[in-house]
């Protein structure tokens, strides 16, 4: 009876990304190459930096961090997205005594897409803590991702950055 008063008997609605057919090969982009830099003011000589490469044969984004191949230690093998997303967010510090960073997720900002060899260029909006985080193009229309795997890399528009190394 508590599980019905709370309405937990029900099928719950879920809020789920949009998704499309992967493009055919002729069209997809041929090269992609990106690099995230969370916090460019640490110089650490590129220690942290990560670097997507798009491979068109698997039309899959491959990831290298600090000039290394990023290994998946459950599967021995490399770290690699069908779609990425850069969420430009704003940094803030907690004023605590562990010296953390809050990086606000809920309002909106700008966004870029790496999806099928292309870079898109849009914006992110979250209204709640709870609501899931809905992802646009310039015109206005949900972002639709390839089915797979999507990595979403937040960076702060203080302190970090990305930079197209090829396209």
């Amino acid at each position: 009876e508590h599980a019905k008063a709370k309405k937990w008997d029900s099928v719950p609605s879920i809020d789920t990304y949009k998704f499309k057919k992967e493009n055919s090969s002729d069209n997809r982009g041929e090269r992609t190459k990106v690099k995230v830099t969370f916090y460019e003011r640490l110089n650490n000589g590129g220690q942290y930096d990560a670097i997507w490469t798009y491979d068109p044969r698997t039309n899959r984004y491959l990831r290298t961090i600090g000039g290394r191949v990023d290994i998946d230690q459950e599967t021995d093998t490399q770290v690699y997205a069908k779609n990425v997303i850069l969420q430009q967010v704003t940094l803030s510090p907690s004023y605590d005594n562990k010296a953390r960073v809050i990086l606000e997720t809920i309002g909106e900002g700008k966004a870029t897409y790496l999806i099928d060899g292309k870079v898109i260029s849009g914006k992110w909006k979250k209204s709640t803590r709870t609501s899931r985080t809905k992802y646009y193009n310039n015109e206005g229309e949900e972002i639709q991702f390839n089915r797979g795997r999507i990595w979403v890399s937040t960076y702060p528009h203080s302190a970090g950055k990305f930079d197209i190394i090829e396209q």
